[in-house]
C-alpha cells in the first residue's frame, strides 16, 4: 500500500520547487505562476490525504501539474481561439508533436516533463485510425507538404487539411486521457470454438490459431466495439489491430455495424454456461429413468430393424440408444435447425460455429459427433464422450478405409479379394469396428443401418405411448435456451438464436449419460478407449 505521507513530504522536499518553475515556465509571470503551483499542490496533497494508490510518484506528479497547467491554459484562451483552424502549411506557436520545448535551457524537470508528454503522445499516435494516422506521420515526421500528401493519397488538399486538424484535436483530447490498456492486454483469455458443417475452405479454424484474434473476438463478443477500444483493450497499436480486424472480417467471424465491430457468432460468456448448465440439470434431472423406459421397448425394435452384432449386450446397445433417443427428439423441437445463417464468401463451406469463453469448462461433459459420408452413400458416424476417456475411439477411422468396408459389406466381398492398393488400406482400418468371418467377409462390430432402416425405427419409437411427453419436455428446454441465449447475445445474432439454441442442446448429451452412469442404468465398458458403443455404419 502506498505511504502517502512519505510521499508528501517528498513532495515538499523535492518538487514543490520544481513544480514553481515549471509554472513559472509557462506562465511567464510570477504572480500567475505561484497561484498555479499553489493549484498543483493542493490537487497532490489532496488526493495523497484522501489515499490515493501511487505506483510512479514522479510520473504521476507531473501529469497532475501538465493537466492542471492545461486547464489553467484554457479558461486563459477563447474558445475561437481553441477551435480556430491553424493553416497547416503555416507556422504554428506550439507544434503538438514538438511541444515543451523552450528558448532558455530547460531544467530537469521541464525534460522530465517533455520525455513524458512524448510518449504519452507516441502512445496517442498508436491509436490513431489509418486515415488519420498516415497523413499526421508524413506531415509531422516525414516533412511532407500539404499538396505532396494529398498527390499521395489521391486526395484533395482541403481534405487532407480538415484531417490533419481533426487528428490534432483527436491527439490533444487522448493526451489529457489516462487510457489503461485492458487486462487481455497482459493476460490473454481462452475460448474454445465448436463448429458444425462443411469447411471446405478451411475457416472458420484457419482464423482462430492465435491468441490475438481470440481475444479481440472475445472483447467484441456481445460487445460492439470501435477499432480503438479493441486496441486499447487487448494493447495493440492501430496499425497492427486494422490487419486484424480486416481479416476476421474477411473470415465472417466479425460484423461492421456503423464504426464498431461485433462478432458475427455467439460467443457464451462464463455466467452463461453456467446458466445454461443449471438449467439443464434442473429441467432434465428425471430424464434417466424415463429415457430407459423408451429404450427397453427400442431395443427389440432395433434387433429387429437393423443389424445388430451378436455380441452386443442390451446394455452395449443403450450407450446408442440414449444418444440417438435425445438427438431426435432435438431435433423434433420447433424451431431446431442445423443452418448456420450467415452466408459465407467460398461457395462450398455451410460451417457453423460457437464460442465459449474460458478453458476447459465443461469439457467433460461435451459430447460431439464425428464421422464422414462417401459418395457411394457409405456413412460413419461416432459419438466423442469427452468422460470415461471414449472421446478419440475413431481415430483410426479414415475415409478411403470407410469406402473400402462399405463397399465389402454391400457385395459381400471377401478379404482375400483384395487387390495389394486395398489391402494397404484395409490394414489402416480400425481394428476393433468389425471382424472377419470364417468365410473371409467382413461382420461388422457396431450397429448398421442399410437404406430406410433408421428412419422406420425411428417412426416406430416416435410412436411408443412415452414418447411425446418426453418430447414435450425437451421443446421446453429448448425454448428456455433461446431465452437464456436472448438475454446475452446482441441485436446482430438475434437471427443465429434457433441454431445456436439447437447447438446448446448437445450439452444434454453428456449430463444424460453421466446420470445414466449414475443411476445403474449405463455401464462404462471395461476397455472404453477402444469401445465401439455409440457408434453406428449407415449403407444407403
Amino acid at each position: 500500500m502506498t505511504d502517502t505521507k512519505h510521499l508528501a513530504e517528498l513532495y515538499g522536499q523535492e518538487y514543490m520547487g520544481k513544480i514553481f518553475y515549471y509554472c513559472l515556465r509557462k506562465t511567464g509571470d510570477s504572480h500567475e505562476a505561484e497561484d498555479l503551483a499553489s493549484d498543483i499542490t493542493v490537487q497532490i496533497l489532496t488526493a495523497l490525504h484522501e489515499g490515493v494508490d501511487v505506483v510512479n510518484f514522479p510520473a504521476w506528479v507531473w501529469q497532475i501539474a501538465r493537466n492542471r497547467y492545461a486547464l489553467w491554459a484554457k479558461t486563459r484562451r477563447s474558445r475561437a481561439e481553441a477551435e480556430s483552424f491553424i493553416d497547416p502549411d503555416e507556422p504554428e506557436t506550439e507544434n503538438i508533436l514538438t511541444a515543451g520545448g523552450y528558448n532558455t535551457s530547460p531544467s530537469v524537470a521541464e525534460e522530465y516533463a517533455h520525455a513524458e508528454e512524448m510518449a504519452i503522445l507516441r502512445r496517442e499516435l498508436a491509436f490513431l485510425g489509418r486515415d488519420y494516422r498516415e497523413i499526421v506521420v508524413a506531415y509531422y515526421i516525414e516533412d511532407r507538404s500539404v499538396g505532396d500528401i494529398a498527390r499521395a493519397l489521391g486526395q484533395p488538399e482541403g481534405t487532407v487539411k480538415s484531417r490533419l486538424f481533426r487528428s490534432r484535436n483527436l491527439l490533444k483530447e487522448g493526451m489529457k486521457m489516462a487510457r489503461e490498456f485492458g487486462p487481455k492486454s497482459y493476460k490473454p483469455e481462452e475460448v474454445r470454438f465448436v463448429s458444425s458443417g462443411s469447411q471446405i475452405s478451411g475457416l472458420p479454424w484457419s482464423a482462430v490459431q492465435r491468441m490475438l484474434p481470440k481475444n479481440i473476438l472475445l472483447e467484441a463478443g456481445n460487445n460492439p466495439s470501435t477499432a480503438e477500444e479493441l486496441s486499447v483493450a487487448v494493447g495493440v497499436a492501430m496499425p497492427y489491430m486494422e490487419e486484424e480486424i480486416a481479416a476476421l472480417v474477411d473470415a465472417g467471424l466479425l460484423k461492421e455495424v456503423g464504426n464498431r465491430f461485433v462478432t458475427n457468432f455467439f460467443i457464451e460468456s462464463r455466467d452463461l454456461q453456467v446458466a445454461i448448465r443449471n438449467e439443464l440439470l434442473l429441467m432434465s434431472r428425471d430424464w434417466a429413468e424415463r429415457y430407459d423406459t423408451i429404450m427397453e421397448k427400442a431395443i427389440p425394435i432395433y434387433r429387429k430393424g437393423c443389424f445388430i452384432p451378436e455380441a452386443m449386450t442390451d446394455g452395449d446397445m443403450k450407450w446408442h440408444l440414449a444418444l440417438e433417443l435425445l438427438d431426435q427428439m432435438v431435433h423434433g423441437c420447433k424451431g431446431h435447425t442445423h443452418d448456420f445463417p450467415v452466408k459465407h464468401k467460398h461457395p462450398e463451406d455451410s460451417w457453423g460455429f460457437i464460442g465459449y469463453e474460458g478453458e476447459g469448462i465443461e469439457e467433460e461433459w461435451f459430447v460431439g459427433q464425428t464421422g464422414s459420408m462417401m459418395e457411394t452413400g457409405t456413412q460413419f458416424w461416432s459419438y466423442q464422450i469427452g468422460k470415461w476417456d471414449m472421446w478419440n475411439r475413431a481415430a483410426t477411422w479414415n475415409s478411403p478405409a470407410i469406402k473400402l468396408i462399405g463397399d465389402m459389406i454391400r457385395e459381400g466381398r471377401r478379404a482375400d479379394t483384395l487387390t495389394p492398393t486395398e489391402r494397404e488400406i484395409f490394414d489402416r482400418r480400425n481394428p476393433y469396428t468389425f471382424s472377419i468371418g470364417e468365410d473371409g467377409r467382413v461382420i461388422p462390430n457396431i450397429i448398421t443401418f442399410r437404406g430406410n432402416e433408421k428412419e422406420a425405427i425411428r417412426r416406430e419409437i416416435a410412436a411408443l405411448p412415452e414418447y411425446a411427453s418426453l418430447q414435450e419436455a425437451v421443446q421446453t428446454v429448448f425454448d428456455r435456451m433461446v431465452a437464456l441465449l436472448r438475454r446475452e447475445g446482441h441485436a446482430v445474432l438475434e437471427d443465429q438464436l434457433p441454431y445456436c439454441a439447437s447447438s446448446t442442446m448437445w450439452k444434454l448429451r453428456g449430463i444424460l449419460l453421466d446420470s445414466m452412469v449414475d443411476k445403474g442404468i449405463l455401464t462404462v465398458p471395461a476397455e472404453p478407449a477402444v469401445s465401439t458403443v455409440a457408434m453406428a455404419l449407415y449403407l444407403k
